[in-house]
């Protein structure tokens, strides 16, 4: 459990000393109830999707890539290629955090993707 805390909510360059002690505690309790749900077995078996990643320039709605400056390099290598891939796609990054970005800075998160659907609705 540390070391999800450790990869998805302190992010590779924070210390968890640096991430409110009451965000790391929220997602502790959520990670641990959610690996004693797959542990009894549900889930299993789900089938994986396979070529997403390339099937991403034929997305046509609207669509909005939101990562965090403090999340690992993989994930916010992976939200620029989609935000790069997808047609006419928005990409916002948020200072400050981590993977958990609508839960680091939620006021934030809250208005970008309120500006965002409040957009594509003037669009139709």
């Amino acid at each position: 459990m540390e070391h999800f805390l450790r990869m998805w909510v302190d992010g590779p360059y924070r210390e968890p000393s640096q991430v409110s002690r009451k965000l790391r505690e929220r997602l502790l309790a959520s990670a641990s109830a959610n690996v004693m749900r797959h542990a009894r077995g549900l889930g299993a078996g789900m089938p994986r999707e396979i070529g997403a990643a390339d099937r991403l320039a034929s997305i046509g709605v609207p669509t909005l890539v939101l990562d965090g400056e403090l999340d690992s390099s993989d994930i916010s290598s992976n939200a620029q290629a989609i935000a790069q891939t997808v047609p006419d796609a928005r990409h916002q990054r948020f200072a400050s955090a981590a993977h958990m970005v609508n839960l680091e800075s939620t006021a934030l998160f809250n208005l970008a993707v309120k500006s965002f659907l409040v957009s594509t609705t003037d669009l139709n």
